[in-house]
């Protein structure tokens, strides 16, 4: 009874506010001038991170739709058959979850296809499959659904690096004139639209729907308390005011090395950074630039070859790779034991995924976008690493396209203001006062993700002879390049034939 009288209690005051808001409204409307009033779609920011309440979410423009139970089973990739969550391939499950657990990502996720499964009447499920011949292959389950019209699969997900066969042979749906996915809404990375789409076509794209494709993305993660006994309290600054460039990496990088005295750069020393082999492509992309582009008519257009692109990357090599404080695991074997977990290191050049290691160190650490290549360049670029990202597609094989392309665009739509907002909050977890500074790293790094389609279709090994440099300690770019531009423009020509022959 007291329950009831408090509600009631609660209503009428509920009445009197809504009143006297209504007559605060109308007075203030009677002030102002009516023209150039905002459309909801006017005034959609669709560039930052969703903070739209509920009530205010973007419109799907989805039908009212119910398919009776029918199934929606995502094959999904995986490296060496790993099935399991935090793991080296699989830092987090993305596609679907068999019950909540208590972890926010995977609660997030269940709940997702839950409200889909419900909307649609579908039965989301995940199938693993192996890139690399462990457990059920990938290529070889996708090629025998294309051969005998297998509707297995209603979704594909899959790492850039491997989708060209599948891809130059007909075994994608074209989802560019796609009845229900709507590739302008925020829940679509533009990049990943623009970079893979070929002729006009778009077999591929990355969606909200993933997670691993932003584990996958490249960014600098620097130790708190090196940083703070050199004085570089001002590290997120810079990269807020688009400051953060090659430079002062270097130049930070320099201050805070530190050798003990016995003239030996080991593990007893304090390093400048910490990098792979795969740092050259993510400092490259960085400053702006991309091995290739897809042209306005959806050709491959290659670009690597001015003065400007082949003196950026040896100056890459140069100033950042062979650095003596810097520890190249790949050329410097005094590197070899030294890790960013020790505590000896100021920088550590990863992905967004190696949160799941650093979050056991003791230390506080931060996240910045890798730096521009000068304060000349307009914007950040931050690559999504093509060996371990997340992109998806639908099989030419689905008989029901409708319900296909529906669900995937709700998944997408629900995850833009569900799951990923979950991913945000799992990222920078443990991360105490800085939590709200983190957040504004994370919005710059997933704001300018980038595709390089040089990366992803040329099928000459030039990519990964400039990744393996990183062992030799040499930087002579120039002479690498004029011994494969014949091979690449070869392979270009190849591949633009072929995208003449795609179906729409």
């Amino acid at each position: 009874m007291k329950s009831n009288l408090l509600m009631r209690l609660l209503a009428c005051l509920l009445v009197v506010v809504m009143t006297l808001s209504m007559a605060l409204s109308m007075v203030s409307c009677a002030n102002e001038q009516p023209e150039d009033k905002p459309s909801v779609d006017d005034t959609d920011d669709t560039d930052e991170q969703p903070e739209e309440p509920e009530n205010a979410r973007i419109p799907t423009d989805l039908p009212e739709s119910n398919f009776n139970g029918a199934a929606f089973t995502i094959l999904e990739w995986t490296v060496d058959d790993q099935q399991t969550p935090n793991t080296r391939w699989m830092p987090w499950e993305e596609a679907d979850v068999d019950d909540t657990n208590g972890d926010l990502i995977n609660d997030s996720v269940y709940n997702r296809n839950a409200a889909v499964e419900e909307q649609y009447g579908v039965v989301i499920s995940k199938v693993y499959a192996s890139v690399n011949n462990v457990g059920l292959d990938y290529m070889t389950t996708v090629r025998s659904m294309n051969t005998t019209g297998d509707d297995s699969y209603q979704l594909l997900t899959l790492r850039s690096v491997n989708i060209g066969t599948l891809t130059l042979e007909n075994m994608m749906h074209n989802i560019a004139d796609s009845r229900y996915i709507n590739l302008e809404k925020p829940w679509w990375n533009r990049d990943s639209v623009t970079s893979l789409s070929l002729g006009g076509n778009i077999y591929w794209a990355s969606s909200e729907l993933l997670l691993r494709d932003k584990g996958a993305t490249a960014c600098i993660f620097y130790n708190g308390r090196i940083a703070e006994d050199n004085g570089f309290d001002n590290l997120y600054e810079l990269a807020q005011d688009g400051e953060w460039t090659m430079e002062e990496l270097v130049a930070t990088a320099t201050i805070a090395a530190t050798e003990n005295g016995d003239n030996v750069w080991n593990e007893n020393d304090v390093w400048g950074a910490v990098c792979g082999d795969d740092t050259v492509n993510y400092l490259y992309n960085g400053a702006g630039l991309k091995f290739a582009t897809i042209t306005e008519d959806g050709y491959l257009e290659y670009n690597f070859g001015s003065d400007e692109q082949i003196s950026t990357l040896k100056s890459i090599f140069d100033d950042v790779m062979y650095a003596e404080f810097y520890a190249n695991t790949f050329s410097n074997p005094n590197a070899k034991n030294v890790k960013f977990g020790n505590d000896n290191v100021l920088y550590h050049f990863g992905m967004i995924k190696d949160v799941t290691t650093h979050r056991q160190m003791e230390t506080n650490y931060g996240i910045l976008p890798i730096p521009k290549y000068d304060e000349a360049q307009e914007d950040y670029s931050s690559l999504v690493w093509m060996h371990h990202d997340t992109i998806l597609g639908i099989p030419a094989t689905v008989k029901n396209t409708d319900m296909a392309e529906i669900v995937l665009e709700a998944l997408s739509a629900e995850s833009y203001y569900t799951v990923y907002r979950d991913f945000y909050d799992t990222v920078i977890m443990g991360r105490s006062a800085r939590d709200q500074q983190s957040k504004e790293m994370l919005q710059i790094i997933f704001d300018t993700r980038s595709f390089d389609p040089g990366l992803i279709w040329d099928t000459t090994p030039f990519a990964g002879k400039i990744l393996r440099l990183s062992a030799t300690g040499t930087s002579d770019i120039a002479s690498l390049w004029a011994s494969y531009k014949d091979a690449i423009d070869d392979c270009v020509t190849e591949l633009n034939e072929k995208i003449d022959e795609l179906e729409s």
